[in-house]
């Protein structure tokens, strides 16, 4: 049985299900100067331009693109590509183990995140409960990404949801704020435990 006002749980991919930290491989990069690891993201792949493959633009264009400005950071540059990988340091368990409680309870669970396409779909084959999902919808896929409209826009369309019967659980406070405009529940994410609670007090008990 499913709460009477709530049937599906649409989830956040990084900060959520995946821990996605990009310190760690710059640290190593940039052999621990710090300073040279702020100044590649705010003069090079800045938060502008990471935006442009959130939002769908091929990852290695855009690389190519900035390596011609920036030749002293091509070694960079490249490893966003090349060691992608190893800025997923792993799932966060509990809250997998939740969404599966969730789905055996008879609730839909679906992700809507902030990745590209690319990013996806290298993603997959390391953390195979992404297919256990009823629906996913990335930002690369659809040109735009939270807290904007148009990807809630597409995600109601593309994952058939009913906003008022949806629980929208994002790690960013203004993703959930522009999800309720849109009608969704929201839960600003910390842990699994804390999920659990706010999931209580709509009903859901697992």
């Amino acid at each position: 049985m499913t709460a009477p006002d709530i049937d599906t749980l649409l989830f956040d991919l990084a900060g959520v299900l995946i821990n996605w930290d990009a310190r760690p491989l710059y640290e190593d990069v940039f052999a621990g100067d710090e300073q040279a690891v702020r100044a590649f993201f705010n003069d090079t792949l800045t938060p502008e331009n990471q935006a442009q493959i959130a939002k769908g633009r091929p990852t290695q264009e855009l690389l190519a693109e900035l390596a011609k400005a920036h030749p002293h950071q091509k070694h960079a540059l490249d490893a966003w590509w090349t060691r992608w990988d190893e800025m997923l340091t792993g799932a966060f368990e509990e809250t997998v183990a939740l969404t599966r409680a969730l789905r055996n309870h008879g609730y839909r669970t679906c992700v809507l995140g902030n990745w590209g396409r690319e990013e996806l779909d290298r993603a997959r084959p390391r953390f195979s409960f992404l297919d256990e999902f009823d629906g996913v919808v990335v930002s690369g896929d659809v040109g735009s990404m939270k807290p904007e409209d148009a990807i809630f826009e597409a995600a109601i369309e593309r994952l058939e949801l009913r906003p008022g019967r949806t629980v929208f659980i994002d790690d960013k406070a203004e993703n959930v704020d522009a999800g309720k405009r849109h009608g969704f529940h929201g839960h600003v994410f910390t842990d699994a435990s804390t999920l659990n609670q706010y999931l209580t007090t709509k009903g859901i008990v697992l």
